[in-house]
């Protein structure tokens, strides 16, 4: 990775000054790691507890990425998996590191969370502990019991950790009151990175596929008040875009209202894939007046039959519809993601979507399918 200037981490400081040094592990590489607010919540919220210095470690950079921290300095290891491949990724870290996968092998602890590992048994062998769910308000809490030196079988009492053995853990949901004053801003050639604005966390909608419309259900909004700071913090450290987070980002009541807070800022925003059937006369207008060329949407299917099946029903017709109000809004280019493979599926199934692909192709935009 090429040398960039970075703001808003903590920098030049002496290790010796802190009673428990943390290496906070991203499965990737660095551009990833400043895409990533689960990544930077437990970052910040691990350099708010006493005593605590926590570092940031990344696939292609051999140190620290804050720069005062070495491997052979650690205490503990803080990892975040967000998919099931980044264990495969931190694994191959662990062995460029000359660090033993097993737990029973290696000296320094490693306790993992994030939204792939829900089910913590498959990796109990490799991490020390996970916690289940919502980080930011357990973390805290964990560093300071280990900084006291408290045992592993306190550790393991602690609500939301699980270790190997524990049978009873309760799912962790944070009251999403914690956000930090700031965020990695890191100059590369070609712009800034986006300011991290999560909008609500969770889903309601209950797609049969999907982790977090089980695991984190319901929806949690968060105030417009706490998200329009947000947006003037993003101005005040002079970002220029911000990428807005959410699983169902339209389902806010007021998501009308935060785009437009954000062109009152002066800034620019992007979005996640948004469900066609959310997309209203305030949000299309907001859409043109920020002058967005690219929207994207998940069909999934084109079959009605896997729509029932998936509980996303959502007429083919009506897909089409969305299609044509994003053009008159000024819309150049949509992205669309189709799911095959769904255990039930047939040849006619995948037949029709790609006819609804063909016929979103037709109604004037430049269509992008991606297939997984």
């Amino acid at each position: 990775m090429p040398l960039v200037k970075e703001e808003g981490g903590f920098y030049d400081r002496d290790p010796r000054e802190y009673e428990l040094r943390v290496g906070v592990v991203f499965p990737g590489p660095y551009r990833a790691s400043i895409n990533s607010l689960g990544h930077q919540l437990i970052y910040y919220v691990s350099n708010e507890v006493e005593g605590v210095i926590a570092e940031r470690f990344v696939s292609d950079v051999p140190k620290s990425v804050d720069g005062s921290l070495r491997l052979k300095d650690l205490d503990l290891m803080l990892v975040s998996i967000h998919y099931e491949g980044q264990i495969h990724t931190f694994l191959r870290m662990l062995q460029d590191w000359g660090i033993p996968a097993s737990r029973r092998r290696r000296e320094i602890p490693i306790i993992a969370g994030g939204p792939a590992l829900n089910n913590p048994l498959p990796v109990s062998e490799v991490f020390d502990a996970v916690v289940v769910g919502d980080g930011e308000e357990v973390v805290p809490k964990l560093l300071s019991m280990i900084r006291e030196g408290a045992s592993k079988e306190e550790i393991a009492s602690l609500d939301g950790i699980y270790v190997r053995g524990k049978r009873n853990v309760r799912f962790q949901r944070a009251s999403m009151e914690y956000l930090p004053e700031s965020q990695i801003l890191a100059h590369f050639p070609e712009g800034k990175n986006p300011f991290l604005l999560e909008v609500s966390r969770g889903c309601s909608q209950g797609c049969r596929f999907c982790l977090l419309g089980w695991t984190q259900r319901p929806r949690r909004d968060r105030p417009l008040r706490q998200i329009e700071e947000q947006i003037e913090i993003a101005a005040e450290l002079g970002f220029e875009k911000v990428y807005l987070i959410a699983s169902d980002l339209l389902s806010h009541p007021r998501i009308a209202d935060i785009m437009k807070k954000i062109l009152d800022e002066g800034l620019t925003f992007s979005t996640p894939s948004l469900r066609a059937d959310e997309l209203d006369d305030d949000v299309l207008e907001v859409l043109r007046m920020a002058g967005v060329r690219t929207v994207t949407i998940a069909p999934e299917t084109g079959s009605w039959r896997v729509k029932l099946a998936i509980n996303k029903p959502m007429e083919n017709r009506d897909i089409i519809g969305v299609a044509e109000d994003l053009r008159d809004s000024g819309i150049r280019k949509l992205k669309t993601y189709f799911v095959l493979g769904f255990p039930f599926e047939r040849l006619d199934d995948v037949k029709e979507s790609a006819r609804l692909a063909y016929e979103l192709s037709s109604v004037g935009l430049e269509v992008e399918a991606s297939v997984s």
